[in-house]
């Protein structure tokens, strides 16, 4: 629950003054980061899914569909990549997520060694989550994924994204 709090509560409050319905959408997203990205059997992820369309029948003046609408991202890179400060907001859509990442891929292409990354909509979605977690005080993730599937490409321009200078370790026999 703390982490899902700390999201919450890293955004900016003037962004949701008199919108209950974007703060709503905020702690969704926190709560499928905190509890599904956990998760890897679809039928637990279905399972939270439910819980959550569940939890909302309490609530009478937000309409579930605007909470539920996609994308349901939000992430502090948007505002950092564009020079202002970093400050955890949802993302418009997805063209506007895209764009950035694109243009953040060309300044990572011209002053390290060249990543030729499609960034289709699920990497674009891996990379949100990653910013997520290392944006975090002691956030820590464990990416697991077949040998070439991307996941070192996009944990540097995650590093990148939020400049975090990351560092490799290799594995040697000695």
């Amino acid at each position: 629950m703390s982490r899902i709090i700390e999201g919450v509560t890293t955004s900016a409050p003037a962004m949701y003054k008199g919108d209950a319905t974007k703060l709503c959408r905020l702690w969704m997203h926190e709560m499928k980061r905190v509890f599904s990205d956990r998760l890897v059997h679809i039928d637990d992820i279905a399972e939270i899914d439910k819980i959550l369309d569940d939890s909302f029948k309490g609530f009478e003046n937000i309409e579930k569909e605007a909470v539920f609408e996609d994308p349901l991202i939000c992430t502090s890179f948007m505002t950092y990549a564009a020079g202002a400060e970093k400050t955890y907001i949802p993302v418009a859509n997805k063209e506007v997520l895209s764009k950035t990442l694109n243009d953040k891929l060309e300044e990572y292409n011209e002053n390290f060694p060249v990543m030729n990354l499609v960034l289709f909509l699920q990497a674009m979605e891996h990379i949100t989550r990653i910013t997520r977690v290392i944006d975090r005080p002691s956030g820590s993730a464990l990416l697991i994924g077949v040998g070439g599937s991307g996941k070192q490409s996009l944990s540097k321009l995650s590093n990148f994204l939020l400049d975090i200078e990351s560092q490799q370790i290799l594995v040697s026999k000695s």
